[in-house]
């Protein structure tokens, strides 16, 4: 980004990871992320006291974990993308590897501006509209991935859709994007900065785990496009004002399991409820190139109404290989591919429910959530 650009002014990191020279691109993008807004209102970004680190995209794997951590980089924003590429492949397992080392560490990735193309590798090949992810460092399970919405929360027709090659649902957010996924993606860059900011300033500057900043904004964002999850906005649309509140509020637990280990917590919903959503993130061990399902640790998330014990599962998409199997909405199951699941009713009876999380398939050490 350019260094003497007023909204970014003296907030730029030197660094030897890119060469010197500025790049109009990155410069929007940071403004958008955290621009000062000195130049005018249009040049104040979502975290306007952060600082900035550059990178160089022309090495697609994961920097260097020493470089970030020397450097206090706790959001690294992806705004770019290559050709569509279904298979987890070296670059996603990198990120996947990187996270699972820092936890705290957030990849926020731009979805891509293929919505309109046809993937022509991977299971979905050949149905248009869907799989168009572009970029195989997007495959990886520890990041979030982000679509194009409009000022009327309708997802732009260029915005590249999910699933994921294995079936897994992307992208998971999505958030204003005028000229492309890049700069919604940048919004959300800085909405994850403002919420670890936050989370800093009540636990003695202690970072929070990146699983607690994704759940916390899956949980709020507001339902776009077809009703419930989806493959072209996710979990919705950015929602930072109910992310805050659900931070400041403790809206939250964790825990971490062994195989076979059960956690349960029960809360009370009083009979002024009108929605009850629970969401269950963690971030996973990397996976093995190639393989035909990148998840290694599984969690299985459960929602029981004690009165009459009903028992409610997470919202899933069927991943079947069929534009009409892709197409259909969500229905309640094991969620047994991804890394975050959610469980969600509406105008739910009063009482007291118990949320389960079960160590379904725990391969490496103990699975934090």
């Amino acid at each position: 980004m350019n260094e003497d650009d007023i909204d970014l002014q003296h907030r730029v990191l030197s660094t030897s990871q890119v060469p010197q020279g500025s790049n109009l691109h990155a410069t929007t993008i940071s403004t958008l992320a955290g621009g000062a807004g000195n130049s005018f209102v249009s040049g104040r970004g979502v975290a306007s006291q952060c600082t900035f680190f550059s990178s160089s995209y022309s090495n697609l794997f994961a920097d260097k974990n020493s470089v970030l951590l020397q450097n206090n980089v706790s959001v690294q924003n992806h705004s770019y993308g290559t050709i569509i590429q279904s298979f987890y492949g070296a670059e996603a397992l990198s990120y996947d590897l990187q996270t699972a080392q820092n936890k705290n560490l957030l990849h926020v990735f731009s979805c891509g501006n293929k919505g309109l193309d046809t993937s022509s590798n991977g299971t979905y090949a050949g149905i248009g509209g869907f799989a168009n992810i572009t970029g195989n460092f997007k495959m990886a399970k520890n990041v979030i991935t982000i679509a194009a919405i409009d000022t009327g929360n309708n997802v732009a027709a260029y915005s590249s859709a999910g699933p994921m090659y294995d079936g897994r649902m992307a992208p998971q957010l999505a958030a204003l994007g005028a000229n492309g996924t890049s700069e919604s993606a940048a919004i959300v860059s800085g909405a994850c900065a403002k919420l670890q900011q936050m989370y800093k300033d009540a636990h003695s500057q202690k970072l929070p785990e990146a699983s607690l900043i994704k759940a916390v904004l899956f949980c709020t964002a507001d339902d776009i496009d077809s009703k419930g999850i989806d493959y072209r906005s996710g979990f919705g649309a950015l929602n930072l004002i109910g992310a805050i509140e659900c931070l400041q509020n403790n809206n939250y637990d964790s825990s971490s399991l062994l195989q076979g280990e059960l956690w349960i917590k029960n809360l009370t919903l009083p009979p002024s409820a009108t929605k009850f959503k629970v969401i269950l993130t963690w971030t996973d061990t990397a996976g093995i190139v190639n393989n035909y399902k990148a998840i290694t640790n599984d969690l299985d998330l459960e929602l029981v109404e004690k009165a009459t014990g009903k028992v409610y599962f997470p919202w899933c998409l069927n991943s079947f290989p069929n534009i009409d199997s892709l197409r259909q909405g969500a229905t309640r199951k094991l969620d047994t591919l991804n890394t975050a699941e959610l469980i969600s009713i509406e105008m739910p009876p009063p009482g007291v429910y118990e949320i389960k999380v079960k160590a379904a398939h725990i391969e490496t050490f103990k699975t934090r959530f």
